[in-house]
């Protein structure tokens, strides 16, 4: 379960910064979705398929499906947004579609203000709150 988590936090962060870089390049380009494939050579050409990110009109990531080498399901994580482009809920998926923890957040314009972990049963496990001190 720590290993899951493990790498649950590590996809999560190289999907942000995945779509931080080129969500400009998304919208302006009108793209729906990626799906990133592998040419394995030693099974002369055959791709396999290993991951799928699926964005809205404005460049956010709504969804993100890694696949392992077989082809299953490894991570599936959804994500939503409010109209300022604040990341408002994300959901991590098993491979059946099973929720599995959902962490959503609370802003005050575009300033984080809470993070809330809530898990399989919607049982609250995680509360964060942020609390900002200002230059003078």
């Amino acid at each position: 379960m720590l290993r899951l988590s493990k790498i649950m936090v590590g996809l999560l962060i190289l999907t942000i910064s995945v779509s931080a870089q080129k969500k400009n390049t998304v919208k302006e380009n009108n793209i729906r979705s990626v799906t990133e494939y592998k040419q394995d050579t030693e099974k002369k050409g055959a791709n396999i398929k290993e991951s799928y990110t699926l964005f809205d009109a404005d460049g956010n990531v709504l969804e993100q499906i890694d696949y392992d080498a077989t082809g299953k399901i490894k991570s599936h994580i959804k994500f939503q947004f409010d109209s300022e482009n604040n990341k408002t809920k994300e959901i991590d998926l098993s491979p059946e579609g099973k929720v599995l923890k959902t962490t959503e957040y609370k802003y005050s314009g575009d300033i984080r203000t809470e993070k809330n972990i809530y898990d399989a049963a919607g049982k609250l496990k995680t509360k964060r709150t942020y609390k900002y001190e200002y230059q003078k």
